[in-house]
């Protein structure tokens, strides 16, 4: 299933702004040293084009994984679910809004450009057509040349078309009307959680938000995602506590309480669990100094 940084490390839902509000175009380049070297789980509104540069790179893209190697490059569709696990790589990326590609004068373009962002269409993430392209589109951004926007523009183009062009000569990776309906309801539920994650949030919630029994819907959701609609919440609320004492300030205690655990012990060992360290630890290694 596909739909669709430098990602924003408490939230699935991505709602950094890359690039400006007239280009909107940002590249990254990410090694062992970079924060965000490891690719958490998370989707956003625009598409994305991954390079591996050296090593190896396991992508997920709405749970279906993708081996990388240097040289490989990969597509993330609109609105999919996707993380990464690099082996001793580095790599670079770009997030963008397509729609940049369709002038008002461009009918043709417009309509290129809704298809690429629609929900109900099917985008592989590997097109091998396009690894020149999206090639040539890194190393410009990672260069920033005078009036590299120019250059951006074309390439993002080609990269559509031949994007597209393999969306429409593959029926068997077009997304058929029960795939959409599957990923809508997918997103009320990640919505929901990311909302109300802070609050006591139970499977019967989640059940009746999604319209479907408690046993189905854990079925259905680590078919999506890979993970239980439990261990889900308890990983934002866990990184979301990670941020608050690293970045935020905040102590042990008013971190596990501000995001949603109400027990202190329950909070440490389920911290302890995904992070390999207690939360005292974790917030004298990386807490403000």
């Amino acid at each position: 299933m596909f739909g669709g940084g430098f990602l924003k490390y408490t939230d699935y839902r991505e709602e950094r702004q890359h690039g400006s509000a007239d280009f909107t175009f940002q590249y990254y380049f990410l090694d062992k040293l970079d924060p965000q070297y490891v690719m958490p789980l998370h989707w956003h509104r625009e598409m994305e084009v991954i390079r591996v540069l050296t090593g190896r790179l396991t992508l997920f893209v709405n749970n279906e994984a993708f081996v990388l190697n240097a040289g490989d490059c990969a597509i993330i569709p609109s609105g999919a679910l996707h993380r990464g696990e690099p082996e001793n790589s580095s790599y670079d990326c770009a997030v963008f809004d397509i729609s940049m590609i369709a002038s008002r004068k461009s009918g043709r373009a417009r309509e290129l450009a809704q298809y690429l962002m629609s929900s109900s269409r099917e985008i592989y993430p590997l097109c091998p057509d396009a690894n020149r392209a999206i090639s040539e589109l890194l190393d410009i951004a990672a260069e920033k040349q005078e009036f590299f926007e120019f250059k951006v523009i074309a390439l993002l183009s080609e990269i559509a078309y031949l994007i597209y062009t393999r969306a429409l000569s593959e029926e068997e990776h077009r997304e058929s009307e029960k795939i959409a309906r599957r990923r809508a309801v997918m997103t009320l539920l990640i919505d929901k959680i990311e909302k109300e994650y802070t609050n006591r949030i139970t499977l019967a919630d989640l059940a009746e938000q999604a319209q479907m029994n408690e046993k189905y819907l854990c079925r259905f959701f680590k078919e999506y995602t890979g993970q239980t609609p439990i261990d889900y919440i308890n990983r934002l609320r866990i990184d979301r506590a990670c941020y608050e004492m690293s970045i935020g300030g905040l102590n042990v205690t008013e971190a596990a309480f501000e995001c949603g655990f109400n027990e202190l012990s329950y909070f440490s060992k389920v911290f302890k669990r995904y992070k390999g360290v207690s939360p005292g630890d974790y917030r004298k290694r990386y807490g403000v100094k």
